[in-house]
């Protein structure tokens, strides 16, 4: 199948470069699905968000997936991600988006990026129609409760603490705004289709966490069977990308009848 594969940046308010990829097949579209990263990766997804481009470009649909500042081939330092700024490069994207010649946006987050696609999309009701919740963090409360004395003090010394890999460095601020943030709460006044795809194994956000929240606010689950954090193993891909497709599809179908 024919599709083109550019490189292109634009640059936020702080003049910093945000660097993204354009997939695209060969139909015109006004419709793109947006790929926003999780913390301490970046617009690959360890390969992840790569065969999902291919899923969804073989699809027919128009892919943009970019680092978040602080990321990948974006400017920025780590240790500068927060919140507050993931929602602005959402939003500055967005927005970018619009300047080329998209009016209908599909939001798909993955991991730690949920939050702020939460807090971006309220601000966005016209151009974005669907967002779906990928392995997304979204409430706070069970990180909150797991931190110990040690684990301030670290950050009040330092103004950040390495992840456990002792590659990213996540800072005070961030660590400040997830400690009065809940973004789980906004669910509550979706006005645009939102679903859930999370895998039963996950060790990093619990899935019985998510199923409370899909039956508290009535959000679709999409339940990826034995699947880990990220959806790393062939079968586990598949099976997230899948999902992926069948939800567009029932957009679809929503708004033509």
């Amino acid at each position: 199948m024919f599709r083109t594969r550019s490189y292109e940046y634009f640059r936020n308010k702080q003049w910093q470069r945000i660097v993204g990829v354009f997939e695209l097949p060969k139909e015109i579209s006004k419709r793109i699905v947006v790929l926003c990263h999780g913390r301490s990766v970046d617009k690959d997804e360890y390969g992840i968000f790569i065969k999902l481009s291919d899923v969804l470009t073989k699809n027919w649909h128009h892919v943009y997936r970019f680092d978040f500042r602080g990321s990948g081939q974006s400017d920025g330092e780590d240790i500068d991600m927060t919140l507050s700024s993931e929602k602005e490069d959402i939003l500055e994207v967005c927005s970018y988006l619009k300047g080329k010649w998209y009016t209908e946006i599909v939001l798909l987050w993955a991991s730690f990026a949920g939050g702020p696609t939460l807090l971006a999309q309220e601000k966005l009701w016209d151009e974005v129609i669907a967002v779906i919740l990928r392995n997304g963090l979204i409430d706070y409360r069970y990180r909150r409760k797991s931190r110990d004395k040690n684990h301030y003090k670290e950050l009040e010394e330092k103004w950040f603490r390495y992840r456990s890999d002792r590659k990213f460095r996540c800072g005070k601020v961030c660590y400040d705004e997830v400690e009065k943030t809940d973004p789980y709460l906004l669910l509550a006044n979706k006005k645009r289709p939102i679903c859930m795809i999370h895998g039963t194994k996950d060790e990093k956000i619990p899935y019985e966490g998510i199923v409370e929240l899909s039956k508290e606010y009535r959000v679709p689950l999409y339940t990826i069977i034995w699947a880990e954090h990220g959806f790393h193993s062939v079968d586990w891909s598949k099976n997230a990308c899948e999902a992926v497709i069948n939800f567009l599809k029932e957009i679809d179908q929503s708004t033509s009848e």
